[in-house]
């Protein structure tokens, strides 16, 4: 397939994507080996969720309940914030 030309407008960003695989940056077998697994799509749900912060207010929330937890084992143990020996 050497010197065959694809046509990479259903990229979205057209020649930014080529100017960025042609760069040397990626790692393009990478790259080509991520696109074609049987999970792309569902990663790219995932980005899709990360990107647009559709997930923060849940992390915020296992955040929150994670402090309050280790409050809760710190003050039971008798620790304070710099002793992470729990």
């Amino acid at each position: 397939m050497a010197g065959r030309r694809t046509d990479c407008r259903y990229v979205g960003k057209g020649d930014n994507m080529i100017d960025v695989s042609k760069s040397g940056k990626l790692n393009n077998r990478l790259l080509c080996e991520i696109v074609t697994h049987e999970d792309f799509q569902r990663f790219l749900v995932d980005a899709n969720i990360y990107i647009d912060r559709i997930a923060d207010m849940r992390i915020n929330d296992m955040n929150m309940i994670l402090a309050a937890v280790r409050k809760q084992l710190m003050e039971k143990d008798g620790t304070n914030e710099n002793n992470l020996n729990i």
